[in-house]
């Protein structure tokens, strides 16, 4: 018996194998891929709380006014926001020391502020005043 060696197949043809290719053949072919979308020419980020969970929400676009109007219904969707305060500007040796994750002894690791040298009876130590919870924070 001699098999008959066809391209782009295992090498044996059989009756099985024209079953499956008749039993398919009303397949319609793969749709093309689509075209990839151009890059949005703005983006404006707006963080949410849904529930307990803050999430980011990305709005892009071509026309900034039309994207700063989503953004807008976006907020006006979650009107109870908690609201952040603005925080100080780091130095750059800073900004650096706390990406590296190095220890700053006048920057805060928790809140990424300034904090302000003090001394008491020869002992010294770094706080900051954390005004919506009325108290004094070391940066543990």
């Amino acid at each position: 018996m001699s098999a008959t060696f066809l391209s782009g197949t295992n090498g044996v043809h059989n009756a099985m194998d024209e079953a499956v290719d008749q039993l398919y053949s009303w397949f319609a072919p793969p749709a093309p891929a689509a075209a990839p979308l151009p890059e949005a020419a703005c983006s404006a980020n707006v963080y949410v709380l849904i529930g307990a969970h803050r999430v980011q929400v990305t709005l892009r676009g071509h026309d900034e006014s039309e994207v700063l109007a989503r953004v807008q219904r976006v907020i006006a969707l979650y009107p109870d926001q908690p609201q952040s305060q603005p925080r100080e500007q780091l130095s750059p040796q800073q900004h650096g020391a706390l990406a590296q994750h190095k220890r700053v002894t006048d920057v805060c690791p928790v809140h990424g502020v300034t904090m302000r040298r003090n001394e008491k009876a020869g002992r010294s130590w770094y706080s900051h005043f954390l005004e919506d919870e009325g108290r004094w924070c070391k940066g543990r």
